[in-house]
């Protein structure tokens, strides 16, 4: 089976989730970002409280009061980019048959609020999967080509059809003649 008889059968019996559109000149890197920003606490202080005058403790609170009265304050915070990021850099190679691509496409995805520590100290960190491609390769001009793919762990409970999904990543490049004019807008 040819590359593109490969990938017209998967167009055909696949699903559609995501198209990410780059351009880039040659020798240059290209960077697209579709994601949102999530700010997390990356770093934490522990924090004294103390207790408050004419509170009387029993035998079994005075114990756990060291522990009862500590509390964490995030300190620094780290940003994570849930959602698609795609970087390429492209070489047009001699006689422009091929187009040298360094490309790295990543996909990350927020999971879940894990809790962490216990009474006062107890605090929620969000948890996160990535999928993350990095690959060099020549591609013919005009072809569509697979890269590899970007499928999610199995069984992690995030959709109910996981098993079954496997994201396979294409790339078809292309090249526009320096004398050619750009595409009018569509009125659409």
């Amino acid at each position: 089976m040819t590359r593109e008889e490969f990938y017209k059968e998967v167009v055909k019996t696949g699903n559609l989730e995501r198209l990410l559109v780059l351009r880039t000149k040659s020798g240059q890197r290209a960077v697209m970002e579709n994601v949102s920003e999530l700010k997390c606490p990356a770093e934490f202080n522990l924090s004294q409280q103390p207790i408050p005058q004419g509170v009387e403790l029993t035998e079994k609170d005075r114990k756990n009061v060291a522990a009862d009265s500590v509390s964490l304050v995030p300190m620094s915070f780290e940003r994570r980019d849930p959602g698609d990021i795609l970087e390429a850099e492209s070489t047009l190679l001699t006689g422009a048959e091929a187009v040298n691509l360094k490309i790295t496409v990543s996909h990350v995805t927020f999971t879940k609020k894990e809790k962490w520590g216990k009474a006062t100290v107890e605090f929620e960190q969000p948890q996160f999967e990535t999928q993350k491609l990095t690959t060099d390769f020549d591609a013919p001009v005009g072809s569509p080509c697979l890269i590899g793919t970007l499928s999610p762990p199995f069984g992690n409970g995030l959709a109910v059809r996981t098993e079954q999904n496997v994201w396979f990543c294409f790339i078809t490049a292309t090249v526009q003649k320096k004398d050619a004019k750009p595409r009018e807008k569509s009125a659409r």
